[in-house]
């Protein structure tokens, strides 16, 4: 009976020592896991990072884009603008020089005095 017992204190221990290694084994797989998860995210992240920046690039250009495209637009107003007031001067100054109502071109400005 002696002699049966501490075989048996063995082969636990071996058992236990046996799941102590997976175990260790165990772990080490789930950091590495861990370790990748990480990686990939950390690149993810700088994959992101760098779209974005591009995004940003892209909306700046459109943005300047825009911007020149207004500044025609405006700079056509404006020469309209001159142009009118340019004809708004000449029939103005045509008024002046011929009260009489009877100018060779007809005041756009001022109302034509009406003919009784």
């Amino acid at each position: 009976m002696s002699p049966f017992k501490p075989q048996q204190q063995q082969q636990q221990q071996q058992k236990h020592q046996h799941q102590q290694q997976q175990q260790k084994h165990q772990q080490q797989q789930q950091q590495q896991k861990h370790q990748q998860q990480q990686q990939q995210q950390k690149h993810q992240q700088q994959q992101q990072e760098q779209q974005q920046e591009q995004q940003q690039q892209q909306q700046q250009q459109q943005q300047q884009q825009q911007q020149k495209h207004q500044q025609q637009q405006q700079q056509q107003q404006q020469q309209q603008q001159q142009q009118q007031q340019q004809q708004q001067l000449t029939a103005l100054l045509f008024c002046l020089i011929f009260p009489s109502g009877r100018p060779p071109r007809p005041c756009s400005s001022a109302p034509a005095n009406p003919k009784p």
